[in-house]
């Protein structure tokens, strides 16, 4: 149950009306004040009552009183009459898509010729037995490919009825039908392909994959179709749609056929969904017998639906359809947050130029937009980037943040919360499948915890956004209330895999992410800290963003000009066509940073005029910081034997950590010195192996060192709870920003033990430290693997210090990759494949691009460049290190080249999906995801999250989270031996603090390398 109080300051009839409603369901406690106890059901209830009927004239507040914080949650009517109270909530805008009228009506028919046909092949005689329980086996013949051959046989007979299909018409399949128009050929080819993926083609037809058709469909000439039962009604309907497409011809010009492709498909599959949905439902008006009858065709069984009833369903729900895809008014933010009303200074000035120039433009509906931000770390790119999609739409934003960290995700969402003041229904927060599969593990990923300043609400479904009450009828019938929230929240922080979905025609979420790309821009944070597949991908993203002409921003202060042309490139190739069709429209572009011009706007829609704007924006500013004196970071290395042993590198490492700690540590009350650094591996299993090596050694390096060591791992094998308090508590402990990290736990407890000796925290982390973590330390260790990754790790050394200037280099690079010593050196990967870094695969040519094998890591990754300073001023820009170079070659020939697989292949492609023809590069959230082993405690036992969900019996086996060498000790059981009879057989060790599950994980407690 929910504690709520709500407030009515609403006049007239409007007041009397929200008085009745709120007397139902709350005590009245007050003249205009109500309180009282709600389940999440009645709160709902409540609130669609209320925004019914509700006008100018009505203004109710509700509040959430929980872990004795107040929170408004909703705010129907008028904002102003409650002026400066706890109020923080505009009311969220209701805006309608601008799309001409000629663009609606074009992909509205070809929708609805679509769904005449799309299940016209049930009716053959081997689909309607098996629908009758007479058929033994699989048919011989899919249902889509019999609609598709009847579809264009009925086109070459002259639109006649059709009783005999013949399968010779396979030589010619392709989308151009000889003597037709391009709107029918796109029918065609919606028909064949609204079940599956989109086939193989090349730069001009969709060629078919016989594969597709069924089994022994060689050796079958005909299939006698009763066509003629789906009634004359059905008959004339398809001939006066055709009639229309014909008429519409001129309307589609050939430039635009990918994206009328796109979009009618969609829109056609969200009509089948909502049909569909719709015959479920008990309310359903149309015939549903329990037994089929003799002489009739049906679509599907459970219940019985004649297949005519269906397909002028699903055909009328396309108007609908069409509109939630281009004209309905999907809610935007109507308030500007409080946070953002003053101006900002000091280094996030660059924002509020960012908003100048941006408004200088006058961005119009139908304009495409896009931007890259290359803002350096720390200096406020998640506030930066809201002002500037704010901006793009004249101060009401819709937008979704794509993001490749979940904790990222996470972290973002809590930062517009808590720092800009957006509420749970305009803003919702969703992470990815390795995060999260249900509902409750995602809200579990959030800070609950109300002693600390990261806490919120998480007790109603209102924490990941608000459902649009007034949704086309379409998406109402056919989407769940988790993507309800996801397609009506202004704005969503998420892992980009939500969306990715997109762009792949035969995933069941395809329609779903489909209508969030088509109804919200997009930010991308980071662009950079994704891998090269992955930028493929996201530019096929961007391409279809094109072709809703929404806005597109890309930001990293790592962006190199290969990524940011082949982006533009492809999310031009989209918005052409968008204004093929719609005749409207201007493509704008925008470079903002917090160095150098700031801001550079404009109208370009040539690639070589972007890139010639591109370098003019970043020239002055990687002078600028070639130039610079007193950088806050420098690099150095140390010297270690490559041919050694793990464990004398293991010595080295620590080595230099000492020595970083001695020259960078200062005094802390009565501590002498205290120093924060961290050690970044490439690899997770390096990282655990290293943390376990300072358990074995810790007490022993103590007494050698005269150091206090306190040490914690943090990677990705963590499992959620620890990671989510191991987060909490760096937040909070390498926090510089202010004297706040002073009174963490952690730093109580060491001075509370009575030791003065100089202490040392040290981070045993892997890549995700290097994007989005806000975290401040005095020096860093990193394993050489890009450019991007030293000034990304970089960054978080001194992120918060602005003025201190270090006395020697506090970032120190090791001389080479573990990988080195692993004894099998030749013909492997040090530097990259399969794990993080420059080397890659050709995907093509499947030639591997290496850098050279004997020259040193302080050569390949610019030690002399990076020795006065380390920052992003040659990887905005001219390419320097051999292996930025080599990094550069693999984004050219990805997202540049003429090659068949390149992402300037895909945008040449009419067909605007991943099918087979582009299967070789996959975006890594679609690929084979490791289990994720997590605790969840029932009561009686714990639950192990795998593929399956596994009872286990808690047993102690070690304390190796009572180690004295970590410093955050996660709050989890001892080590547990999991017994399992079903996907584990055997014994296993789960250490938390390591996020270790291995048959092997207790040697690692051991003294025994």
């Amino acid at each position: 149950m929910l504690t709520l109080i709500a407030s009515n300051l609403g006049t007239g009839r409007a007041r009397e009306r929200s008085a009745c409603l709120l007397d139902q369901y709350l005590n009245r406690i007050g003249h205009q004040t109500w309180g009282g106890y709600l389940s999440r059901e009645g709160l709902n209830e409540l609130l669609d009552e209320l925004r019914t009927g509700a006008n100018r004239n009505t203004a109710v507040q509700i509040i959430h009183e929980h872990a004795h914080r107040f929170e408004t949650i909703a705010l129907i009517g008028s904002r102003k009459r409650f002026q400066d109270g706890l109020v923080s909530v505009g009311k969220v805008l209701q805006r309608r898509q601008h799309t001409t009228p000629e663009m609606i009506r074009v992909i509205r028919k070809i929708a609805e010729s679509a769904a005449l046909w799309h299940d016209a092949g049930k009716t053959f005689r081997d689909f309607q037995a098996m629908i009758r329980g007479n058929y033994q086996g699989k048919h011989a013949l899919r249902h889509y490919t019999a609609s598709y051959f009847a579809y264009h046989a009925w086109l070459q007979s002259g639109c006649q009825s059709l009783d005999e299909l013949d399968f010779t018409i396979r030589s010619a399949d392709s989308w151009m039908i000889p003597g037709h128009q391009l709107p029918a050929e796109l029918t065609a080819a919606i028909i064949l392909t609204h079940h599956c993926k989109t086939g193989d083609g090349d730069e001009h037809t969709l060629k078919l994959d016989a594969r597709r058709f069924g089994e022994g469909i060689t050796n079958r000439r005909s299939e006698i179709l009763d066509l003629e039962a789906l009634g004359d009604a059905w008959h004339a309907s398809c001939r006066q749609r055709h009639q229309q497409l014909e008429q519409l011809a001129g309307s589609l010009p050939q430039e635009a056929q990918g994206l009328a492709f796109y979009v009618a498909r969609a829109t056609m599959m969200l009509a089948d969904h909502a049909e569909s949905s719709w015959e479920q439902k008990s309310d359903y008006k149309g015939a549903r017998p329990d037994s089929p009858l003799p002489g009739v065709p049906y679509a599907k069984s459970g219940p019985f639906i004649p297949l005519p009833d269906h397909l002028f369903g699903v055909m009328r729900f396309c108007g609908s359809a069409t509109g939630a895809f281009l004209t309905h008014a999907w809610p935007r933010l109507a308030r500007r947050p409080e946070a953002l009303k003053t101006r900002p200074r000091g280094p996030f000035t660059w924002q509020s130029v960012a908003e100048t120039a941006i408004g200088s433009l006058v961005p119009k509906e139908g304009d495409g937009f896009f931007g890259v931000v290359i803002a350096e770390t720390g200096t406020g790119k998640t506030q930066g980037g809201y002002r500037i999609m704010s901006a793009l739409s004249g101060g009401h934003p819709r937008y979704t943040l794509g993001l490749g960290y979940g904790a990222l995700a996470i972290q973002s969402g809590i930062e517009y919360r808590r720092e800009l003041g957006l509420t749970q229904e305009e803003t919702a927060i969703f992470v990815g499948r390795r995060h999260a599969g249900s509902q409750r593990q995602q809200e579990a990923a959030l800070p609950t915890s109300a002693d600390g300043p990261e806490a919120l609400s998480l007790e109603m479904e209102h924490s990941i956004g608000a459902v649009d009450h007034q949704l086309p009828d379409a998406v109402r019938l056919s989407v769940t209330d988790h993507q309800k929230r996801l397609l009506s929240t202004p704005i969503i922080s998420m892992t980009i895999d939500h969306i990715m979905s997109a762009m792949e025609a035969d995933r069941g979420t395809f329609v779903t992410a489909a209508l969030r790309v088509a109804t919200a821009d997009l930010l991308i944070d980071e662009i950079d800290s994704f891998s090269i597949g992955d930028l493929h991908a996201i530019g096929r993203l961007l391409y279809i963003c094109g072709l809703y002409a929404r806005k597109v921003v890309i930001s990293s202060a790592t962006t190199t000009p290969e990524i940011a042309e082949g982006l533009y490139r492809a999310y031009l190739a989209g918005y052409v066509q968008y204004q093929a069709l719609s005749g409207k429209g201007r493509l704008l572009i925008g470079m903002f940073s917090n160095r150098g011009e700031q801001a550079s706007v404009g109208e370009c829609q040539d690639p070589t005029g972007f890139c010639d704007h591109y370098t003019r924006f970043v020239e002055p500013i990687s002078r600028e910081l070639l130039t610079l004196p007193g950088h806050r970071r420098k690099l150095t290395r140390f010297d270690a034997d490559a041919t050694g042993t793990r464990e004398a590198f293991f010595e080295a490492i620590f080595a230099e950590v000492m020595q970083l700690a001695d020259t960078h540590g200062a005094p802390l009350f009565s501590l002498p010195a205290y120093a924060t650094g961290f050690v970044r591996f490439n690899l997770v299993k390096q990282a655990q192996a290293f943390t376990a090596w300072l358990v074995r050694h810790h007490e022993r390096l103590e007494v050698e060192t005269g150091w206090r060591i306190r040490a914690n791992y943090y990677g990705a094998s963590l499992d959620s709870s620890a990671r989510q308090l191991i987060e909490k508590r760096l937040v909070e402990l390498l926090n510089r920003k202010t004297e706040h990290f002073t009174g963490t736990q952690e730093l109580a407890r060491l001075l509370q033990e009575d030791d003065q000796r100089p202490t040392l925290f040290l981070l045993v982390t892997t890549p995700l430290i290097e994007v989005g973590r806000d975290y401040d330390f005095d020096f860093a260790i990193v394993e050489p693997s890009s450019d991007m990754s030293i000034i990304q790790s970089a960054g978080r050394v001194l992120r918060h210090r602005y003025s201190l200037a270090p006395k020697a280099a506090n970032i120190s690079l090791m001389p080479c990759s573990l990988r080195a010593l692993e004894g099998r050196r030749k013909g492997r990967f040090l530097y990259g494949y399969p794990g993080p870094g420059v080397e890659q695969i050709d995907p093509v040519t499947e030639e591997s691009w290496r850098l050279p094998l004997k020259q040193p890591a302080s050569e390949l990754f610019g030690l002399d460049l990076y020795q006065a300073g380390v920052h992003a001023g040659h990887r905005i820009h001219l390419a320097q290190s051999p292996a930025d170079a080599k990094e550069r070659e693999v984004q050219r020939a990805v997202l540049l080249s003429e090659e068949e697989l390149s992402l300037s292949a895909f945008c040449r492609h009419p067909n605007p999906f991943r099918d087979r023809f582009f299967d070789a590069i996959r975006f890594r959230g679609k690929g084979d995801v490791e289990p994720r082993y997590e605790y969840r405690h029932d009561g009686s036992a714990f639950l192990l999250s795998t593929d399956e969900e596994c009872r286990v019996e808690p047993e102690v086996v070690g304390e190796l989270v009572n180690s004295p060498l970590f410093l955050i000790r996660p709050r989890l059981m001892k080590n547990t031996r999991l017994h399992s009879s079903s996907v584990l057989d055997w014994g296993f060790a789960y250490a938390p603090a390591m996020g270790v599950l291995d048959s092997l994980a207790m040697q690692l407690l051991t003294d025994t390398p």
